[in-house]
């Protein structure tokens, strides 16, 4: 199974931030400006791809895809101390034609927590209804592609970061906003220092045989 994802394309919000005065924490305020307090909401809206592929292991140029007919989310993402709740369903944006390519669902929730030395994170999407394509049979888009509304994909998981160079990148920067690097804007990213252990848990349901064994 082959599982592609394209996260957050898009992010557009709007923030109610309450600051204090900065808190003083060694060092690390010559790269790094926190402040004591702050309160975020903002709106969401992603692009997330998902499609996955099942291969003839006697003959990989055989394979049957099922793609989604949705790839936009919208939502709300709050961050309150140091923990963030996120929340999105499925939007009609460049959806293509229902007849031909069928509905898709989507449903997503995401939680956070960090702090200085290290960022928990948890996510839970579900995604719902997709058309086929199969290598052996060509169809056009104008065509009607056999579609499979009552498939589900159910992807979860759990990961913890630690980072060892917390005096000089934040992670709250880029995700939080409840701190400013000083130095080096915008590069938290590429220069942190990291151990990064993920458990991730893909289900596929559906309410009919999702593939016959006998592929070309």
């Amino acid at each position: 199974m082959k599982l592609q994802s394209l996260v957050s394309l898009l992010w557009v919000s709007a923030a109610l931030t309450v600051q204090a005065n900065p808190v003083s924490d060694s060092s690390r305020l010559l790269f790094i400006k926190p402040f004591e307090h702050q309160f975020f909401v903002g709106a969401v809206l992603k692009q997330r791809i998902v499609s996955f592929q099942l291969t003839n292991a006697l003959n990989r140029k055989n394979w049957v895809r099922y793609v989604p007919n949705n790839t936009y989310t919208a939502g709300i993402r709050m961050n309150l101390f140091g923990i963030g709740i996120e929340g999105g369903v499925s939007v009609p944006i460049a959806q293509r034609n229902t007849e031909r390519f069928g509905t898709s669902t989507t449903k997503e929730f995401q939680g956070n927590a960090f702090t200085k030395r290290w960022f928990a994170d948890f996510h839970w999407q579900q995604y719902q209804g997709f058309y086929t394509k199969r290598s052996w049979i060509k169809l056009s888009s104008n065509e009607i592609h056999p579609q499979r509304e009552d498939l589900i994909l159910n992807n979860s998981g759990v990961s913890f970061t630690y980072i060892f160079n917390h005096d000089r990148y934040s992670m709250r920067a880029p995700y939080q906003f409840s701190e400013h690097d000083l130095k080096f804007p915008g590069m938290d990213l590429y220069f942190l220092k990291q151990i990064k252990p993920i458990l991730l848990k893909v289900q596929m349901l559906g309410q009919r045989i999702i593939l016959q064994l006998h592929l070309p």
